[in-house]
């Protein structure tokens, strides 16, 4: 999960699974300032991962999360630090929905403690299902269309 250390995730939401997921460098999380700017091509849902042991709830010791609309989803990602399948720490996972294709700049963890840097992933939004239906029936519509011009 890290580029230089042997953490790995474990216990991944089913939503999580097939993500794309950033790495990023254990070493990092007393840097400031550190901005890490993921890309993406696609609307997307963004996911950030913080590590349970921040010593101050979030909007404190990490204020851009909330800024940047990040919400708690209640759930947790657990962390094995040492690759050998025991549950070492965990971390809440945050969300941003719907993310327009371009560009996020994530910020520090910044809390002075000797944490677990954040994780990030995007996985490519599903349309809603009204939304979803809608855009069917205009494929639909233009399908007859084209048939009907054809004949």
């Amino acid at each position: 999960m890290h580029v230089d250390r042997t953490h790995e995730y474990e216990n991944v939401p089913i939503n999580l699974i097939g993500a794309d997921y950033v790495k990023t460098s254990n070493s990092d999380k007393t840097s400031n300032p550190l901005l890490v700017e993921v890309t993406v091509d696609v609307v997307a849902d963004l996911y950030l991962f913080l590590d349970n042991r921040i010593s101050s709830d979030v909007a404190t010791a990490m204020p851009w999360v909330g800024v940047l609309g990040f919400t708690d989803t209640g759930a947790d990602l657990d962390i094995d630090e040492a690759g050998d399948g025991d549950v070492d720490q965990s971390f809440s996972i945050y969300l941003k929905s719907n993310v327009a294709a371009g560009s996020t700049t994530f910020l520090e963890q910044d809390n002075g403690g000797s944490r677990n840097f954040y994780g990030i992933a995007a996985v490519a939004a599903v349309p809603e299902p009204a939304t979803a239906a809608l855009g069917l029936l205009g494929i639909g519509g233009l399908l007859m269309r084209r048939k009907r011009h054809a004949a």
